[in-house]
């Protein structure tokens, strides 16, 4: 698919993104779309949610969904509870994944196969993307945009944060003091956060937004990717 607003590439480990061609950077890594979401995001909360029974995830920076996809299939063949909500300012780039992560079904299988996760038949993807087009008639006024039942459950607050925005250079409003300040009225007491992004701007932005955060940039374990992505708990 190609407009005038986005292009799919093919990544080096075979698994697509968007391409923005207004912003001319893409919504994943072009190192591995479907490697860094796993690795940066949905790998280290699968882990976190198994040994605490389920997990509650909030992100900032939907796109075309890919975090979403991988974790919404990986969680279901491992079996455990998942609740994903989202902010994000332009839901025309969730559309274009939808579309796109019917085509890529067997990728996704295939990509989950390779971590231990095996899923029978498409069906779940299917569920899944049924799930994700009824979340597109929310109000794009609420705070979770794209699946706003999140925000109305009652005490209902992420306690693990995807924070992924486009990168700094191109999007520094998405790392700023008062983004993260707002972001974190969304976050459970305590909770840990997840970003590709590290570098000193953004930490430091974390700092200020809520004090006592710990910030720790770990190694993604993958030679392919950029070395490092970044974690931080919050605990209020």
């Amino acid at each position: 698919m190609s407009s005038s607003a986005y292009t799919w590439i093919r990544t080096r480990d075979g698994s697509p993104t968007l391409w923005s061609n207004e912003l001319g950077e893409s919504f994943r890594s072009t190192k591995g779309a479907f490697t860094e979401s796993w690795v940066a995001f949905v790998e280290p909360v699968l882990k976190a949610a198994r040994e605490g029974g389920g997990a509650v995830v909030g992100e900032l920076g939907l796109g075309p969904g890919t975090n979403w996809i991988l974790a919404t299939l990986a969680f279901r063949a491992a079996g455990i509870p998942l609740r994903y909500a989202v902010v994000e300012r332009d839901p025309g780039s969730f559309r274009a994944g939808l579309e796109r992560w019917r085509e890529e079904g067997p990728a996704l299988l295939a990509f989950l196969a390779s971590k231990g996760l095996a899923i029978e038949g498409e069906a779940p993807i299917r569920a899944a993307l049924a799930e994700g087009t009824r979340a597109l008639a929310g109000d794009p006024s609420d705070a979770f945009a794209i699946f706003p039942d999140f925000a109305s459950a009652a005490g209902t607050r992420a306690d693990f944060w995807f924070h992924d925005p486009f990168g700094f250079e191109v999007n520094p409003d998405g790392y700023s003091v008062q983004t993260l300040r707002e972001a974190s009225g969304l976050w459970a007491p305590r909770g840990r956060g997840f970003s590709y992004a590290c570098n000193r701007r953004f930490q430091d932005a974390l700092a200020e937004a809520i004090p006592g955060i710990l910030v720790r940039v770990v190694a993604t374990g993958d030679a392919g990717l950029k070395r490092e992505r970044m974690e931080f708990e919050w605990h209020r």
